[in-house]
């Protein structure tokens, strides 16, 4: 699991002196979504897997490739963090998938309560929708090494 402690709490931005502070939308739509995307990124690349950050300049977050000839297995990920799991599928609808051509919609951890609704209008477009844990541990038992 990852971010276990978030308890589904957006993290809140904390004026720094020095620095500049990013507007909402901002925060809420890249920053945010981006931590998932990271903490994926360093527990696999921590397994010694090889993920890329944001391919083909950010078509989709996350590109993990695994084993060698039949057993070869490519993910093409993007994470979503919306609070509303109505809004993300209308917008999965939408964009009729994913523009970027990512097969996987992943969810922070503690937003799998949205993966029915999820699940179901992924598979409309050819995708699959699970949490950033449940598509580390699978992207690990593929690699054949330990996720926990």
């Amino acid at each position: 699991m990852l971010f276990p402690d978030l308890a589904g709490k957006v993290p809140e931005p904390v004026p720094v002196e020095g620095h500049k502070a990013l507007t909402r939308g901002v925060w809420r739509w890249t920053t945010v979504p981006g931590l998932v995307e990271i903490a994926l990124y360093d527990a696999l690349a921590a397994r010694g897997l090889s993920p890329v950050l944001w391919p083909e300049l950010d078509a989709y977050d996350l590109h993990v490739e695994v084993g060698r000839g039949r057993e070869a297995a490519e993910f093409r990920i993007d994470v979503k963090d919306y609070t509303s799991a109505i809004l993300l599928a209308k917008k999965v609808q939408a964009d009729g998938g994913d523009k970027g051509g990512a097969e996987w919609l992943v969810v922070p951890d503690y937003r799998a309560s949205s993966l029915e609704l999820l699940t179901s209008v992924s598979r409309e477009f050819g995708m699959k929708a699970v949490t950033a844990g449940g598509i580390g541990a699978l992207i690990c038992r593929k690699a054949g090494v330990a996720w926990q």
